[in-house]
């Protein structure tokens, strides 16, 4: 189902030279879709994009400087958004720095929704955006900054499917890389990858959080 959907669909991935971008970015591809990547380096996003064996484009923006939007919306339109902007701290409130509350503030949060924003008249009505958060929200461990910003994300999803209805707003929340859970298998970008890809296909699952742990 997800290759049929997808084939041919254009494929927004924001931060798609991470770990967890680059391989939503394989997933999309190996789908059939057009994909576009990002990295706040062009130079970065072009040489990401060339590793693909299908057609990726790479372009340069960053999710807290407004001066690069223009580049991202040329890009466009799409048919669905991946946004996996992150700048994460894991420590806690009391021993954060003014300096890195700040960034991870500007980045997961402000630079989410903004570049939500100016995606939104770029999108296709029957697509889909999707924000990656993180288990964090519900497992703080000791991070209640950032625990409480992917817990934010997690609340932006359901607001803006209302709001931007029919265009289909979700969001995947995987815990760290590596975790087994109650299984035994070591979760991975390419795990978080295959359910982002399927959710974009699925048009039955809308202002949605989606964990995945392994149990």
């Amino acid at each position: 189902m997800t290759d049929a959907v997808l084939a041919g669909a254009h494929v927004l991935v924001v931060g798609g030279t991470g770990k967890i971008g680059g391989a939503i970015a394989g997933h999309a591809v190996s789908a059939g879709a057009r994909v576009t990547i990002t990295s706040r380096s062009a130079e970065g996003a072009a040489q990401a994009a060339a590793n693909y064996d299908g057609d990726v484009t790479g372009i340069g923006f960053d999710v807290t400087d407004h001066e690069t939007v223009d580049a991202l919306l040329a890009a466009g339109p799409f048919d669905h958004a991946v946004i996996t902007a992150a700048d994460n701290s894991f420590k806690g409130l009391s021993d954060i720095t003014a300096e890195e509350l700040d960034a991870i503030i500007a980045v997961k949060l402000k630079g989410i929704m903004w570049t939500a924003r100016h995606l939104r008249p770029r999108m296709d009505e029957k697509g889909s955006m999707l924000f990656i958060s993180g288990m964090l929200s519900r497992r703080p461990a000791g991070a209640a900054p950032l625990a409480a910003i992917n817990a934010a994300v997690e609340t932006l999803a359901p607001a803006l499917a209302q709001e931007w209805s029919p265009l289909r707003v979700n969001v995947v929340s995987p815990e760290a890389m590596g975790s087994t859970g109650a299984g035994s298998h070591a979760g991975g970008p390419g795990d978080v990858a295959a359910l982002v890809t399927a959710t974009l296909a699925n048009r039955w699952i809308n202002g949605t959080v989606l964990d995945i742990h392994g149990g």
